[in-house]
């Protein structure tokens, strides 16, 4: 990666982290190589990216980086401590921490980072409840105030727990800190003052309107839920009745399927399907459809070939009589032995092939006409164009002789 397409990526992640979008800056940052980088403020950027995307190992590494460079000062070493801490490096963890405490003894916030590491590390309550107490002596703070209140109120020591719950109340008035406050000396079954009465009361009151506008989300959930199943029954309602009340069908169409219907008895193995001709375009021509089982036969221009239909149709009665009259000799044949019956049988199905088969010699004559036909339309058809493009220059001929006379 060139240094004109590294600078653009890295305006692409000030401007994701600008709007807040941690995840897809920390995914270019990490795509990235910032060996050669040297500057801390650049540095410095990607590593709040990466911790706010929650991606502790990488801002970790890029911590690490900067500080083999001698970058950040002590509020590196502060924030590279914390990232040792939430990945459970302890150890190193430790190192930094007692770098951090000679390089700034004065400093309140090595406390919280201390008790941060020390709770990470599973110490006891009563160690975590002196360093709050020693924090607390140098700064007021109402987080670790509150986590002072619970520790006493976790070790036993009641009197503390009220008395630091009074004075977070008292010196803060409001706020979320406040109101743990006020429901934690509420738990110790003591008497509530004025000032914490009022708050608690306004906690239950919102608690109520919180559930309040869950319920009534949910119904409105519910009743959408149960309008769009409405929707989706009456559409397929319309569909059923769509169905139920279609047109019937009359005509040629009605007359097909009943075509159809007849030859139900046709062997399928005589099925054949004629496709409908095309010109030189390759557009199907204006076709009428006679219909049978497996059998499609399209005929062009159907004034013209009422004499084809009318022998197909022909065929087709004729292969019914055939069929009816292979039936009744059947039926009458019941009585007979097995021997008789099994030679009726055979003529039957010898009848029935021999109408299949004149059938399809039928309809293969009809094909051949069928080609005839459309061949003898594109003759005529490129005859006219011939003729209507040889009036045209006769015309043009005409106009030129009589502008030159």
């Amino acid at each position: 990666m060139d240094k004109y397409e590294f600078n653009i990526k890295l305006e692409q992640i000030k401007k994701l982290a600008a709007k807040k979008e941690y995840k897809q800056a920390a995914d270019i940052a990490k795509e990235m190589n910032w060996n050669k980088i040297k500057d801390w403020s650049t540095l410095a950027t990607i590593i709040n990216v990466q911790e706010a995307a929650g991606d502790y190992e990488e801002a970790r590494d890029m911590a690490i980086l900067a500080y083999n460079r001698n970058l950040g000062g002590r509020k590196l070493i502060y924030k590279l401590t914390e990232f040792f801490i939430k990945v459970d490096d302890f150890e190193n963890a430790e190192d930094l921490y007692n770098e951090y405490a000679k390089m700034s003894p004065h400093d309140v916030n090595r406390f919280i980072l201390y008790y941060d590491l020390r709770r990470a590390q599973g110490a006891p309550d009563t160690e975590l409840v002196e360093i709050l107490e020693e924090y607390k002596e140098s700064e007021i703070d109402e987080k670790y105030m509150y986590e002072l209140a619970n520790l006493y109120y976790k070790t036993g020591r009641k009197e503390d727990c009220i008395k630091t719950c009074d004075n977070l109340v008292l010196w803060f008035q409001d706020g979320i800190y406040v109101e743990m406050a006020v429901k934690l000396k509420e738990k110790l079954g003591v008497n509530l003052s004025n000032t914490q009465k009022k708050i608690l009361v306004e906690i239950n009151a919102r608690k109520s309107d919180e559930e309040a506008n869950k319920e009534k989300l949910f119904m409105e959930q519910k009743e959408l839920a149960r309008l769009k199943k409405d929707e989706v029954g009456d559409v397929l309602d319309a569909d059923d009745n769509k169905n139920t009340f279609k047109k019937p069908e009359t005509g040629k169409k009605a007359a097909a399927k009943a075509a159809k219907a007849s030859t139900a008895g046709t062997n399928a193995d005589d099925k054949e399907v004629v496709t409908a001709p095309k010109n030189d375009n390759g557009k199907v021509i204006d076709k009428d459809t006679v219909s049978m089982e497996g059998v499609s036969i399209d005929l062009v221009q159907n004034n013209q070939n009422s004499a084809l239909k009318d022998s197909i149709v022909k065929a087709i009665e004729k292969q019914n009589e055939v069929k009816n009259e292979a039936a009744g000799i059947s039926a009458k044949d019941t009585g007979l032995t097995g021997t008789a019956g099994d030679g009726a049988d055979d003529g039957f199905s010898d009848n029935v092939n021999k109408a299949s088969l004149s059938l399809k010699e039928l309809i293969e004559s009809a094909k051949k006409k069928i080609e005839n036909n459309c061949e003898k339309i594109t003759r005529e058809d490129e005859e006219e164009a011939r003729i209507a493009a040889k009036r045209s220059r006769t015309r043009k001929e005409n106009k030129s002789h009589e502008k030159i006379d």
